[in-house]
């Protein structure tokens, strides 16, 4: 496994599917931490500047787009994300997020875009 610099951020107010893809990559050696909803997720994105997020689209407190609209840069480095949703619509050129996957995924699929995005 390449080197990462800073975990992986897992945000999801479904906690079967938070602990699902949270021991995935742990399986793979990565360190993960996990957040319920998009304004815990936010502001554990601010303090561990992790090095991937995994963004549910669809929670209460603070949705996806909204986090998304926190959270992404207007300059400087860009942390990857990898937006899922169960009402995926495909990518929206206005959100800063790298890929969007629908609900339910392969998780062999979801591993390789996630090596893909930390190499």
């Amino acid at each position: 496994m390449t080197e990462v610099h800073g975990p992986i951020l897992v945000i999801d107010d479904d906690a079967a599917i938070l602990e699902f893809v949270s021991m995935a990559l742990s399986d793979e050696g990565y360190e993960v931490i996990t957040a319920p909803d998009g304004a815990v997720g936010l502001r554990l994105a601010r303090e561990f500047k992790p090095a991937l997020v995994v963004l549910d689209m669809r929670m209460p407190v603070l949705d996806g787009y909204g986090f998304l609209n926190a959270f992404c840069p207007n300059g400087g480095q860009h942390t990857p994300i990898i937006a899922v949703s169960a009402h995926h619509k495909g990518s929206d050129p206005m959100l800063c997020a790298d890929l969007f996957l629908a609900k339910p995924f392969n998780v062999d699929e979801f591993l390789g875009h996630v090596k893909r995005f930390l190499q």
